[in-house]
């Protein structure tokens, strides 16, 4: 049995800000794990110490509803606070209800980033985590399914580049990576008393987890035209992505083979994407305002059973001081938002962000933010 699983963590404020756009933004190397082609046309290199990104999720519109939030007033100007006994009495009213049905996912990049990118070459060594609840109805009891995994992995990218026409260069890349995973025995999906026996028995010092572990590559390219455009294509997962998993029991400090019994995948997909880029604006002093960028992708482009707008990603940055990133953009329709900070050696980001987590437009919006942290040499 072949079933379907998540992409890694991958995730970053800067990203998320711009409208999950990650093709061809020059200023975020590690990007590289989408496209390889990124390591010969940025101009940046960097020895990574440490970056760690954190992001947490939910319906906010559930939340809202839920926690009977439309009896307060919530204008910045004329808000004065929550009354918590009735905020608390609402969330105790059923807060395992409000806590599944919210969808609330998690996900964290790091803090394991060790690396050197640049010189056309990239290597890291990392770790990410991610976890989201979905809530299936079914006959009787609801069925639980727990979207959770840790992996640690390490990506190796070379990317070249070749002088064509007049003024256009061709970057091209590729990555290979390998990585292990461990994941929730729920990911698939479990009933409430299943899961209920399963938290039982880790009172008892009894785990029960999957562990996988998968190899993958990436193909990118990117054609600049010498001027403030660039263009890129990339495949990623080209040859597949596939995770043979074991269920391993840990007990008495030993872990014990219990069933090798499915295999997941992740399969190829293609992306295209363009961005305009001016270091320096016509008129304006670069010490003020400088590096304005619009990028937009267009993603999964094999999945054809998938509506247009979850496709749809634009983002956009400029520049003010050198050292502040003012980032918006627009994912699968809906609006984000980022500031970065840029001295030297360390970098903070954080965004707002949200994305489409049903089939229709507006069915199932997840709003989020990110936080990241990174030190580099």
């Amino acid at each position: 049995e072949v079933r379907y699983d998540f992409d890694s963590f991958f995730s970053s404020p800067r990203q998320l800000a711009l409208g999950d756009t990650r093709l061809l933004y020059p200023h975020d190397e590690i990007l590289f794990l989408y496209n390889p082609a990124i390591l010969s046309y940025t101009k940046e290199k960097h020895f990574f110490i440490t970056k760690i990104s954190l992001y947490s999720g939910a319906s906010a519109g559930y939340l809202y509803n839920a926690l009977n939030l439309s009896s307060y007033n919530l204008s910045p100007t004329e808000w004065i606070g929550f009354d918590w006994q009735s905020l608390t009495n609402e969330l105790l009213r059923d807060p395992y209800g409000i806590i599944l049905n919210a969808n609330p996912e998690t996900g964290i990049f790091g803090p394991l980033c060790l690396g050197y990118m640049g010189n056309g070459i990239g290597i890291l060594l990392y770790n990410n985590f991610f976890s989201k609840i979905d809530i299936r109805q079914a006959p009787g009891l609801p069925y639980v399914e727990l979207k959770s995994f840790a992996e640690i992995g390490i990506s190796l990218g070379f990317s070249t580049y070749f002088e064509i026409l007049k003024f256009h260069t061709l970057h091209t890349g590729i990555s290979l990576s390998y990585s292990k995973r461990y994941k929730s025995p729920f990911f698939y999906g479990a009933s409430v008393l299943e899961v209920a026996k399963y938290y039982e028995n880790t009172a008892n010092q009894i785990y029960e987890y999957d562990v996988g572990d998968s190899v993958w590559g990436n193909i990118g390219i990117v054609l600049d035209d010498g001027g403030h455009f660039k263009y890129s294509l990339t495949i990623n997962n080209f040859f597949g992505r596939s995770f043979y998993w074991t269920r391993i029991v840990y007990q008495n400090n030993q872990e014990t083979l219990k069933r090798q019994n499915y295999v997941s995948y992740i399969p190829p997909s293609i992306a295209i994407g363009t961005i305009f880029h001016v270091e320096k604006i016509p008129y304006i002093p670069t010490f003020l305002l400088s590096d304005f960028i619009i990028e937009l992708n267009l993603v999964n482009l094999l999945k054809l059973d998938e509506f247009w707008f979850k496709k749809v990603k634009i983002g956009s940055e400029i520049s003010i001081l050198k050292i502040l990133k003012v980032r918006g953009g627009l994912n699968q329709g809906y609006p984000t938002l980022g500031l970065g900070i840029d001295i030297d050696i360390l970098v903070i980001d954080v965004a707002v962000s949200q994305y489409e987590g049903g089939v229709l437009p507006g069915q199932q919006p997840i709003q989020n933010i990110s936080l990241s942290v990174e030190m580099k040499i």
